[in-house]
């Protein structure tokens, strides 16, 4: 896990780099001023779990333990995400952003007394950079690419009456999106800010209780959250208020 972080941190730090350098050439327009921002934010994500659904829950799961029953677990086809970031505006036009999200992804069936569940969730460190359109109203529309880094403290497993088995499902990688942003100014500090894009996201170190995770064709095996990325988030902004946000 420390490799991980560490790593993630690396690759964050690479696009913060490559954002300074968009800042460092992207001059102030005349009576703006930088403004720093706090955000927390919440929202839908679709994922693409192929492998998840294919070969743990669809085979191992609902084939060959609950083949017969007349019961399955569902796939993992989404869940919620939510977070916190900084923003940082050094002109009208230009939103850098750092944000770190927790991803959800599971799926659950209480059988009599046995509980079956798979978690496949994500942590993830990303960097955004958001080009505003011209707007002389109380909103204004945008559109966001970044990148950054994924990783994964999942398992799966049954469990009845308190006593069962849980097997750790680790992995990490990078990721890359694209989205298109609304921001609704509430008052002078305090904004409503919403997106919606594509995210593309997966491991490429797969482990189940340490060892190399592989498909049924031998191929190696991913947890892969690429999808419909949403979020809601309130926007809350410090320092000049005469900035560059209306």
């Amino acid at each position: 896990m420390i490799g991980r972080v560490r790593a993630g941190g690396s690759i964050v730090l690479a696009v913060a780099a490559c954002l300074a350098g968009v800042l460092l050439h992207a001059p102030c327009e005349a009576g703006t001023a930088p403004r720093l921002a706090f955000a927390i934010h919440a929202g839908y994500n679709a994922y693409a779990m192929t492998d998840v659904n294919e070969d743990l829950i669809g085979h191992s799961i609902n084939e060959v333990i609950l083949g017969g029953t007349g019961f399955f677990l569902e796939e993992i086809t989404g869940g919620l995400g939510f977070g916190a970031g900084i923003r940082f505006l050094p002109t009208k036009r230009l939103s850098l952003t750092v944000d770190y999200d927790r991803l959800t992804a599971k799926s659950h069936l209480s059988l009599f007394t046995i509980d079956f569940n798979v978690r496949a969730p994500a942590h993830a460190l990303t960097g955004t950079a958001i080009f505003w359109f011209p707007s002389s109203t109380r909103v204004r529309c945008g559109v966001g690419a970044g990148g950054g880094y994924y990783w994964s403290d999942g398992s799966f497993g049954a469990d009845t009456s308190g006593v069962g088995i849980t097997v750790p499902m680790t992995g990490s990688g990078p990721g890359f999106h694209g989205m298109g942003v609304f921001d609704y100014t509430i008052s002078t500090n305090v904004h409503f800010e919403g997106s919606a894009g594509l995210r593309f996201a997966e491991t490429e170190d797969l482990e189940i209780e340490g060892q190399p995770a592989t498909t049924e064709d031998g191929s190696e095996a991913t947890l892969d959250w690429s999808g419909l990325m949403t979020r809601a988030a309130l926007v809350f902004y410090f320092g000049n208020t005469g900035g560059p946000v209306p």
